[in-house]
């Protein structure tokens, strides 16, 4: 009889472990699934954001075009051209030696 205990004993002992590692092991795998969807979720989230950012630069794009345009149509210039210009003004009148009508005189 105490055979029939110490085996019994043991048997369910067995299937407890038996159990545990079959727990553990679905365990392990539903947490790599989750580890992966969540790498594929930051992969995609990863992208989307390229994209926005390429999207956006293009409208900051379209729309500095669309107010170049719209700036020409009216007879304004761009910054740039006037800088431009106005470093042209200062090199012509550094060569000639004459001073803008604007300019302020030297204070002696």
């Amino acid at each position: 009889m105490d055979n029939i205990f110490k085996n019994g004993f043991l048997t369910g002992l067995g299937v407890g472990l038996m159990i545990k590692d079959g727990v553990e092991d679905s365990l392990e795998e539903l947490l790599a699934k989750g580890r992966e969807k969540a790498q594929g979720f930051a992969d995609r989230k990863g992208k989307f954001m390229e994209e926005l950012q390429k999207y956006m630069d293009d409208l900051e794009i379209r729309g500095k075009d669309q107010v170049q345009s719209a700036l020409g149509e009216i007879g304004l210039v761009s910054r740039e051209e006037y800088e431009a210009l106005l470093a042209r003004v200062e090199q012509l009148e550094l060569s000639t030696g004459h001073r803008g009508a604007y300019s302020e005189p030297d204070a002696e």
